[in-house]
Formats: structure tokens, C-alpha cells, sequence
């Protein structure tokens, strides 16, 4: 994998041909692995295998996308980093502590179960916002002097929001253009420390299937108890690209049978019990995310696209990770993308 004949390095040269980020000879991942494969006469399935799963793991996974769709140029330079990647956790934290300290100032002014459905910014003098009762379904509309849009990629794909008048074509062309993935999660969680029969003290724990169609499914698991994460006898897989659509079509039941068959391959059939609880996510089916995070499209001018999702309209900002061209696709991302939309904002009504 790594070394002067590994992919990684073999990756590495292959960007290197490219004149630049916006080259129109950007290859998917796909394609660049599969002339590796051919150039260095790889036949050996357990050594084929071997690379399929950590091209799933360190590619796939990660975008949450097919790798037939994946730029090379602006994933390649990654590849190689997961053997030195660490967790950073802090016991007793998460998501919804930080989001309530971010939202604290202004919590009263937060409404649930609200969900827009159009936003009218023909007027110069206000922007008009229509919003549905999630409940009763009733409609009401909120005029505001500038808006702030931070849904997800996946919702502006849809079309579940109504612009009046229509989005410019450089936006819609940019929507359409960055790619969406989706990444979905299995967490098990067992109450007696006993029944953490993996190595406690390894972050990842990967397996190497038999052919190359199971090589992403449920094959990746992350391990919170080597992060510091207390006594919490937790595992959580990871499955990603069209693997994940796939498997919001089965049952909970279903998707628990086969994370337990790879973990008892790995593990040994009689060492994995079940599951005290655990819990399934289906980013592609929530219909306030349509997916999980976007990535760059092979064949696309992506930091362009990126900058004209980001750009304003009239009065009307935008911001989210599809919109950071640097950390798309993660928390950051967004964070700093709503900073910066919120200097704009601030900026704006101060002049005005």
C-alpha cells in the first residue's frame, strides 16, 4: 500500500501529471486504481483483496461516495494518512454540548419543528420566508432584512426549498456539480466491559473480504474505547457510497446480522454476543439531510463550484460544508462557513 511500489505512492505520480487542480484530465479513484492493479500485475486475490479494502477504507469510506465518482486530485493527496489519524475525545462530551453553548445567546429565539419551504427575495426591501408547522402543517411567513440558508447540500438537490425568483445557473449549476455522498453508521453497545473482546487499544479494525463486492460493506470499525472514551463498550462500523444507499433499504434487524457476521469473522463466531442496544443511521432517508456530506466529482472545476454555492444572492447568504473548499465535508467546515457568512451579515447591516 505505502513504499516506492504502493498505490499511495502510484497515486502520487499520477497527479503529479496534471497541470493543475482544474486539468480536464482529472481521473475518478477508480480508474487510477484499476491501472494500478493492471501495471503492477496484481492476481493474487488475498493481496487484492487486501488493497480493495483499504482503498474502501481510506477513500470510500471517508467521501462517503463511489470511487468511480471520487477525484483523484483532490483525495489522492490523503491517501496513506489513516495509519497516523487520531480520535480526539473528550468524556462526557459530543455534538450537543457545543451546540447548546453555540446556541445559548439566543436559544429563545430558535424554533423546532419549522421547516422552510420557500424564500421570496424579489422585493428589495425584505426577504419573505415561508414556513410549514411540522405538526399541523399550517403556513406561516417571516420577513427578514437578510437570510442565512445553511441546509444541507443534499436539501438544495432536491429542491425542497423554493426560490423566488429562481437561483442564478452558476448556483444551480454548482449545486448539481459537488457531489453528495452518504456514510452511515452501526453503533453496538455491550454493558459489560467483559464482552469487548477486540484489541482495546486499536482506533480501527478492518476487514479483508473474500471478493471485492463485500470489500466496503460493514468492513470498517472504529473503536471509542482506545480514544479515552471511559469504560463505554462501544463499536461503531462504518459504510459508505452506494453501499449505504443500499443498506437504508433493509431492516435494522437485517443490517445488525450482517455487522455481526463481518465482526465474527474477524473476532471468531464465538466470541461477539449481541448488542446491549444499538443504533442505525440513514442519512439518505432523513429528509433534512438527503445524505451525509458532499465530496469533489472527478471532472469538475470544484474549488469554482465550491466558491459559487458559497456566494450570495442579493441579501440571501449561503453556508455549510458543501460551501468550505477546504474542509468540505466535515463539522469544521460548516463552522467556519457560518462564521464567515455571519462577518458578511453583520457587515451588511452595519452599512445599512
Amino acid at each position: 500500500w505505502t513504499g516506492d511500489n504502493g498505490f499511495v505512492s502510484f497515486a502520487g505520480d499520477e497527479i503529479n501529471q496534471f497541470k493543475s487542480l482544474w486539468d480536464a484530465g482529472d481521473k475518478n479513484v477508480k480508474e487510477v486504481f484499476d491501472e494500478y492493479i493492471a501495471e503492477k500485475k496484481i492476481i493474487d486475490n488475498g493481496e487484492k483483496q487486501f488493497m480493495h479494502a483499504m482503498i474502501d477504507n481510506e477513500i470510500e469510506t471517508e467521501y462517503a461516495a463511489p470511487l468511480s465518482e471520487i477525484s483523484i486530485q483532490h483525495t489522492g493527496k490523503y491517501l496513506g494518512y489513516l495509519e497516523d489519524l487520531y480520535y480526539l475525545a473528550v468524556p462526557g462530551s459530543g455534538y450537543g454540548r457545543a451546540i447548546t453553548v453555540l446556541a445559548k445567546p439566543f436559544s429563545k429565539k430558535i424554533e423546532l419543528n419549522s421547516r422552510v419551504t420557500q424564500v421570496d427575495y424579489s422585493s428589495e426591501q425584505e426577504i419573505i420566508v415561508s414556513v410549514a408547522d411540522e405538526q399541523t402543517g399550517e403556513i406561516r411567513t417571516v420577513s427578514a432584512s437578510t437570510v442565512l440558508v445553511t441546509v444541507p447540500l443534499g436539501v438544495l438537490k432536491a429542491a425542497d426549498i423554493d426560490f423566488v425568483p429562481k437561483l442564478p445557473q452558476a448556483k444551480l449549476d454548482a449545486i448539481e456539480s459537488i457531489g453528495y455522498g452518504n456514510l452511515n453508521k452501526c453503533i453496538l453497545y455491550w454493558e459489560d466491559e467483559k464482552q469487548a473482546v477486540w484489541p482495546k487499544d486499536k482506533i480501527y479494525l478492518s476487514l479483508v473480504t473474500e471478493d471485492i463486492e463485500s470489500s466496503g460493506k460493514w468492513t470498517i470499525f472504529h473503536n471509542p474505547m482506545a480514544d479515552g472514551n471511559g469504560d463505554n463498550v462501544v463499536l461503531v462500523g462504518w459504510i459508505g457510497g452506494h453501499d449505504a444507499d443500499d443498506m437504508e433499504m433493509q431492516t435494522d434487524e437485517e443490517v445488525l446480522v450482517d455487522v455481526l457476521s463481518n465482526l465474527r469473522s474477524m473476532l471468531g463466531d464465538d466470541k461477539v454476543p449481541l448488542p446491549t442496544k444499538y443504533k442505525i443511521t440513514r442519512w439518505r432517508k432523513d429528509k433534512f439531510a438527503r445524505g451525509a456530506l458532499s465530496f469533489p466529482t472527478a471532472g469538475v472545476h470544484f474549488g469554482d463550484m465550491v466558491r459559487n454555492l458559497e456566494e450570495q444572492v442579493e441579501n440571501v447568504y449561503f453556508s455549510g460544508e458543501a460551501t468550505h473548499e477546504d474542509w468540505y465535508g466535515t463539522t469544521l467546515g460548516a463552522y467556519l462557513s457560518g462564521t464567515t457568512a455571519a462577518t458578511k451579515i453583520i457587515e451588511h447591516l452595519q452599512k445599512n
